[in-house]
């Protein structure tokens, strides 16, 4: 009848990226589950199934507002977005965690709107050569030795690199400089290396590193929308 159904499943195998999309499982309101959330759908992705997300805070146990804030930061980027808790559990709504939160939420939120046609961009890349939408840096920096092995920074695409803070009560942290990345003219941070996170909750670091700027990478595409500050 021409309806487009919207399937999400956590128990598939190989070939069900064609019907579903999918996420992680019930994880646990701990920074070791949203540390994993990285190698997770990176690995998920370049197994062929690239539509996943995890629990955004957690599934089981009670999240707190840092962590809250600092898995949506990096949840945002991921290609499913979902905020999903057990019953018998703190209420996960964005509103009942404060002000602060609240503010981060919505401000990702945004982002994410903002990211839609990029994103709707690298889904139908997928579609037709199998590439994922979130990848591991060394995808794209196959010889730079320090990428191979991290596991808390990822691409969106070939354009967006994201660092977010993953650990507990950290207040910045390093995005490394990587061998072949060239920042655009009007990234966040210019310099390849930076420190991120001055205050405790402060947005997450986004760091364009296409070869022209966003906007000219947003004028090849058909849709041509883009992050521009």
């Amino acid at each position: 009848d021409g309806r487009r159904p919207f399937v999400i499943t956590r128990a598939c195998f190989a070939g069900s990226q064609k019907y579903a999309t999918a996420w992680t499982g019930d994880n646990t309101s701990l920074w070791a589950h949203l540390q994993m959330l990285i190698p997770q759908l990176c690995n998920l992705g370049l197994s062929g199934m690239p539509f996943v997300g995890t629990d955004i805070g957690g599934f089981g146990a009670d999240t707190t507002p840092e962590l809250m804030a600092r898995w949506v930061q990096a949840a945002c980027f991921s290609p499913l977005m979902r905020n999903h808790s057990s019953a018998n559990t703190r209420m996960q709504e964005p509103w009942r965690f404060g002000k602060e939160v609240l503010d981060i939420y919505r401000r990702y939120v945004k982002l994410r709107y903002r990211l839609i046609l990029y994103l709707y961009d690298l889904f139908f890349e997928e579609e037709r050569t199998g590439a994922p939408l979130m990848r591991p840096l060394v995808y794209h920096f196959e010889q730079d030795p320090t990428a191979r092995t991290c596991n808390d920074e990822f691409m969106v695409g070939p354009s967006l690199l994201v660092a977010p803070v993953v650990q507990q009560g950290a207040d910045k942290r390093a995005a490394g400089e990587l061998e072949g990345a060239r920042p655009a003219s009007n990234t966040i941070n210019r310099r390849p290396k930076v420190l991120i996170h001055q205050r405790l909750l402060e947005q997450s670091s986004i760091l364009i590193i296409s070869k022209c700027s966003a906007d000219e990478a947003c004028q090849k595409s058909p849709h041509r929308t883009f992050l521009t500050s």
